[in-house]
């Protein structure tokens, strides 16, 4: 990529940064994409309405919205007649649905997913758990953002189809059940190591109640409850039940 485009992919990270409760994210996106005006030779007209069209309402997830921001940078250095509008009706159609996807994803299956990861690992008395959760995360965070925004440029207003081969949706789920499986997977660590520090009767209770808890996460992701919530509520529990049976 040109400097320019750098320039505009940094900018993009910091999209949150003046988030606002009026207009959400529209100073940051008008922020990131003023590396352009500079191309456009103090042109007045040109300036003034790439500010108005990009000072407007704009909110998504703000891992998917550098791919918006990549085909948006593509179209403003492409258009010809000025006017901008098929970039805000491109930008208006994006942000909702690439909100859903993002905010599923990120933050109700992946988060849950690293944090998960990052908790059996500080089981095992590893010094590295927090930096199990950041690599988890991050190489998934870099990832999207960085090819996000490239092939949006790339691809101009088809660069939806990046997000559409990622398949987000389907990984939402897959993530979802695979943080079940390291719940339940955790659980048993934790039979095990009540089966060495207690006697026979309360270990058999103790796995007794791991197994309903088991089923009953089960059950609730089934349900549609967040799995984020689900891990809540089972960090809640156990902490509750070491105070008990301690």
């Amino acid at each position: 990529m040109n400097p320019v485009l750098w320039k505009i992919f940094f900018r993009s990270l910091f999209i949150q940064g003046s988030f606002n409760d009026r207009r959400m994210q529209n100073l940051g996106f008008a922020f990131t994409l003023m590396p352009i005006v500079r191309g456009m030779k103090n042109n007045e007209n040109q300036v003034r309405s790439f500010l108005v069209r990009h000072m407007q309402r704009f909110n998504t997830n703000p891992n998917l919205a550098s791919a918006i921001i990549g085909s948006t940078a593509k179209m403003e250095v492409k258009q010809i007649n000025g006017t901008g509008d098929e970039i805000t009706s491109f930008k208006s159609a994006l942000a909702p649905p690439y909100a859903a996807i993002g905010d599923s994803f990120f933050w109700g299956a992946l988060r849950t997913f690293a944090a998960v990861s990052a908790v059996i690992i500080a089981f095992a008395s590893s010094p590295w758990s927090p930096l199990a959760f950041i690599f988890t995360y991050g190489i998934f965070y870099a990832y999207v953002r960085y090819q996000g925004f490239r092939q949006g440029y790339h691809l101009g207003r088809q660069g939806y189809d990046f997000i559409r081969y990622l398949d987000m949706p389907r990984a939402t789920g897959q993530l979802r059940w695979l943080s079940l499986f390291f719940i339940a997977a955790l659980s048993v660590l934790v039979i095990f190591f009540c089966s060495s520090h207690w006697g026979s009767s309360s270990s058999l209770a103790v796995r007794s109640g791991l197994l309903l808890l088991i089923v009953t996460f089960y059950y609730l992701i089934k349900w549609g409850v967040p799995t984020l919530l689900i891990f809540y509520l089972a960090v809640v529990m156990i902490f509750v039940a070491s105070i008990i049976w301690s």
